[in-house]
């Protein structure tokens, strides 16, 4: 947790959104609020990618596969 200040285990906001939201127009919005943003449930490589590419803060699936495999092709390279 690298990007956060010292104090924050005293608190923590984050913006959950489902992949739902996040393909939506409404995204836009809750980035303007600059809180993290914590992207679920990315259960295929296109849904995970997009959440990287959309800035997510942390990323959680039911299959965890496809986004280790994403993960792992970024490290190789």
């Amino acid at each position: 947790m690298l990007e956060f200040e010292e104090d924050t285990f005293d608190y923590y906001d984050e913006i959950g959104l489902s992949m739902r939201l996040v393909k939506s127009e409404v995204l836009p919005i809750y980035r303007e609020m600059g809180l993290p943003i914590h992207m679920y449930c990315a259960d295929t490589e296109e849904d995970v990618a997009l959440c990287v590419e959309k800035g997510a803060s942390l990323i959680t699936a039911n299959d965890p596969v496809p986004l280790m495999r994403y993960l792992k092709e970024r490290e190789e390279k």
